[in-house]
C-alpha cells in the first residue's frame, strides 16, 4: 500500500522539530556556559574548553531552518508580529495540542520544493561565516591568509575544498529546488522573488562593521608565549600573535610556518573573555541573518494553496 505524506504534516513536523531543536540548543548553551560547545556537555574537562561546535552555532542553524520553513509555507513573512504568531502556533504544536490548525493552514511552496533549501541554506550561511573567519585568523595570527588552515607545503588542504565547495553546492541545489518547474503539485505556478534591496544592504553593512569591530577590539587577555604555556615544549613552536582579531581558543603548532602538520603537532589554550565571544556571536548572527534574508523569498498571496483547492 502506497503511503502519501500530506504536505501539512511535513510542514508541521519540520517546523516543530526545528523550533524544539532551537530551544534545546539554547538550554544547552545556558547550561554549559556562555562560551560553550556541544561537546562540553558530555566532556566537562576544562582543558577541552572551546573544542567542538559552539551551542550558539547549532542554535543559529536550527533557528534559520525554522524561519526559512515558515517563510516558505506562508509565502513570505511580512512582519515580526506575523512571525511571532507562527512561533506561538509551533510552541503549541510541539506538544501536539493544535494539529487541526496545521491541517487547515495551507501552504504556498510545496514542502517537497521548500525543505531542501531550508536545510541547505543554513549550511551555506555557516560557511559564509567560516570562510572569512579562517582567512582573517590565518592573516592576523600567522601572517598568512592560507596557512595553517588552508594550505601546507603549497598543497590545498581538505578543509579548503570543504569550505569552498560545500556552500557552492548547497546554494546551487537550493536555487534548483526553489526554481524547479514541473507539475502544479510542486508549485510551479508560483510567482516569487528573493529579498534584495535596502534592508539587505543594511544587514550586509552591519555584518562588515561587526567583522571590523571584532578585528580591532583591544583584548585584555595575557599574550601567551612558549615559556608561559609550558617550559617543556620543544621548538619550533609557532604561536598565534594574539593581537588583532582576538579569540577565545587559540591553536599553536610544533612545525615551521608553511609546513605540513598532523594532530600531534597541535596544541592550544582557551581564553575566557566574554566580550570577544559576544563579538563572535553577533557577527555570526549577522552573517546568518544576511544570507537567510536573501532566501526568505516572497510570493503573491493569491498563490497560496489551501485544502479547499486540493
Amino acid at each position: 500500500m502506497k503511503i502519501v505524506l500530506q504536505p501539512w504534516r511535513i510542514y508541521y513536523g519540520v517546523r516543530t522539530i526545528f523550533l524544539a531543536t532551537s530551544l534545546i540548543f539554547t538550554v544547552a548553551w545556558v547550561y554549559a556556559g556562555y562560551d560553550s560547545t556541544f561537546e562540553q556537555i558530555f566532556d566537562p574537562d576544562p582543558t577541552h574548553d572551546g573544542i567542538g561546535i559552539h551551542n550558539s552555532t547549532l542554535q543559529s542553524m536550527s533557528l534559520l531552518v525554522y524561519f526559512l520553513v515558515v517563510n516558505f509555507q506562508v509565502g513570505g513573512l511580512k512582519s515580526l508580529s506575523q512571525l511571532w504568531r507562527e512561533i506561538k502556533l509551533d510552541l503549541k504544536g510541539i506538544f501536539g495540542f493544535n494539529i487541526k490548525e496545521y491541517e487547515v493552514k495551507g501552504y504556498v511552496f510545496h514542502p517537497y520544493r521548500a525543505i531542501i533549501p531550508a536545510l541547505f541554506i543554513p549550511v551555506t550561511a555557516l560557511f559564509v561565516f567560516e570562510i572569512p573567519y579562517v582567512f582573517l585568523l590565518n592573516y592576523y595570527h600567522f601572517n598568512s591568509v592560507i596557512w595553517p588552515t588552508y594550505v601546507s607545503w603549497s598543497n590545498p588542504s581538505p578543509v579548503f575544498y570543504r569550505n569552498i565547495l560545500t556552500p557552492i553546492a548547497c546554494t546551487l541545489v537550493s536555487l534548483l529546488f526553489i526554481k524547479q518547474r514541473g507539475s502544479k503539485y510542486l508549485g510551479s505556478h508560483i510567482n516569487y522573488k528573493y529579498r534584495l534591496g535596502k534592508l539587505l544592504s543594511i544587514f550586509a553593512a552591519v555584518t562588515v562593521l561587526m567583522w571590523g569591530v571584532w578585528i580591532i577590539y583591544p583584548s585584555n587577555a595575557e599574550v601567551k608565549t612558549v615559556d608561559s604555556i609550558n617550559s617543556n615544549l620543544t621548538k619550533p613552536w609557532v604561536l598565534p600573535t594574539q593581537k588583532l582579531f582576538p579569540q577565545n581558543t587559540y591553536v599553536f603548532f610544533n612545525v615551521s610556518i608553511g609546513d605540513y602538520y598532523i594532530r600531534r603537532d597541535l596544541d592550544g589554550f582557551h581564553v575566557v573573555e566574554d566580550v570577544v565571544h559576544t563579538l563572535n556571536i553577533v557577527t555570526k548572527y549577522m552573517v546568518f541573518l544576511t544570507v537567510g534574508y536573501v532566501f526568505m523569498v516572497q510570493s503573491r498571496k493569491r498563490d497560496a494553496i489551501s485544502l479547499d483547492s486540493l
